[in-house]
């Protein structure tokens, strides 16, 4: 076959390319403007293994029977890859869905990442080397031919699929609509484009289906939510969890501060609601101009706030405090000139989880309030 006629072979294979190759420069460039969570991640990592298969399906038979130097080791080793990745995307797959369930990284790791059909895949692999129940390729011709044992990695990827429908089912009370559909999604667009491909050979759809699905995991389940609180334009909690997390790994030195404004009610029911929300508001905006510049400001929900600040070493917390109380009796709102707020702050220190800091600061800032 010649080089134009390989092209139209696979064109919807590089249609999908650029698509993918798109979809991680704006998943990167949103990364640099909102927090990097690790489900942005995984999606980041499943979107270039995808791209790898589209480039490594063409190869499989582009050097099925080419007569060239080393034709036996390129053919080999491309449907080889091919096979790794594709029990490996579907364990990933599913850690992905996991994560988005119950945003734990422990939990991945205690249940290896999903991948144990990869590595029952490997196993078979390894053994193919000796005997070919995969596939071979003939040591003369360098063609490609099945083993009798190849629909054992179909089965393999399906079940790892079809085991993330369980997952979403098993815990839906807890799970959001869009995952529920992505999830199902997942499984048969990929499903229906391999339909297609054993009904018409020349068209390759199976991987480029996949990409079309992650597409629409991104935009489904990573772009619904801005990261930041509606009504102070702060980060909301789920966000700063995030951030913290992902600085605890790095393991930064930082301070985390929760604030609770003090008698808010009483400026609700004294100054009505659309008063006790500017009073937020500009509290936030107090907040994200004291302590923005060396960390993250939150919102934790009702008159609460949560603060990071970086590089505690060199900070002093109590004059940043003071600074606040200065910055709110300079407001142009009289409540926000009388408020006064509650506090409480912890260093980070090794080994401690995000919920332990955070403990320890809530009993230090309800300490504060009960004075």
């Amino acid at each position: 076959m010649t080089v134009y006629q390989y092209l139209q072979m696979f064109s919807v294979n590089i249609f999908a390319i650029m698509m993918l190759i798109v979809l991680y420069i704006i998943m990167k460039a949103k990364s640099k403007d909102s927090i990097d969570n690790y489900s942005k991640k995984l999606l980041r990592v499943l979107v270039i293994m995808n791209i790898a298969s589209l480039i490594v399906e063409p190869l499989t038979w582009i050097t099925d029977g080419l007569m060239v130097k080393n034709g036996f080791f390129y053919s080999y080793y491309s449907n080889f890859l091919l096979v790794l990745l594709g029990t490996s995307m579907a364990g990933l797959w599913v850690s992905y869905v996991d994560f988005k369930i119950f945003e734990s990284k422990d939990r991945l790791k205690n249940r290896f990442y999903y991948m144990q059909a990869f590595v029952v895949i490997v196993i078979l692999l390894i053994i193919n080397g000796f005997t070919p129940i995969f596939f071979e390729i003939n040591p003369e011709t360098y063609g490609y031919r099945s083993g009798s044992l190849k629909w054992v990695n179909d089965v393999l990827i399906y079940l790892v699929y079809f085991f993330s429908i369980l997952i979403v089912y098993k815990h839906r009370k807890r799970v959001s609509t869009s995952l529920i559909w992505m999830v199902v999604l997942f499984l048969f667009i990929p499903l229906m484009g391999a339909l297609v491909h054993t009904f018409y050979s020349r068209l390759f759809f199976g991987w480029s289906t996949i990409g079309i699905a992650l597409f629409m995991a991104y935009f489904l389940l990573e772009t619904t939510s801005t990261g930041k609180d509606y009504l102070t334009k702060v980060y909301n909690r789920q966000s700063f969890e995030d951030y913290t997390n992902q600085m605890i790994e790095k393991k930064k030195n930082f301070v985390l501060l929760i604030f609770d404004l003090d008698r808010f009610k009483e400026i609700n029911d004294q100054h009505g609601h659309l008063i006790g929300d500017l009073v937020l508001i500009e509290f936030a905006n107090s907040l994200t101009k004291i302590f923005s510049k060396l960390g993250m400001v939150a919102r934790l929900g009702g008159d609460e706030f949560i603060v990071f600040h970086e590089n505690c070493d060199q900070c002093h917390i109590e004059d940043s405090i003071k600074e606040l109380k200065t910055v709110l009796k300079n407001s142009k709102i009289p409540q926000i000139q009388s408020i006064t707020f509650s506090y409480g702050y912890e260093p980070s220190t090794i080994n401690a989880t995000y919920d332990e800091l955070y403990f320890k600061v809530d009993q230090k800032m309800y300490q504060n309030k009960s004075r």
